[in-house]
């Protein structure tokens, strides 16, 4: 946050690396001033869409880009979708 701040106090842009690739980041980056851009980083085979494809699962209800395009998503909080089945996952 504070680079963001001394960027914009300096005019100057901050893109940060793979900042829109967690639910939380994408909100940090639409919340701080200066940041423009953000790099979102998955790959899938050749048709196949974003959203279907590995590592972007982990976060049930995240945002992906759309041609390009990210938008904020309109569920409560960070807008991600966990079942219990998600959350033994992580504390197992």
């Amino acid at each position: 946050m504070k680079i963001c701040h001394i960027a914009e106090a300096a005019g100057v842009s901050v893109i940060p690396h793979a900042g829109m690739n967690t639910p939380y980041a994408q909100h940090a980056c639409y919340a701080m001033p200066g940041i423009p851009l953000g790099e979102f980083f998955v790959g899938s085979d050749p048709g196949i869409p974003l959203n279907e494809a590995t590592g972007t699962q982990e976060f049930y209800g995240m945002s992906v880009p759309i041609d390009g395009d990210l938008v904020p998503t309109d569920g409560k909080g960070f807008g991600i979708e966990l079942t219990l089945d998600d959350i033994e996952k992580w504390v197992s």
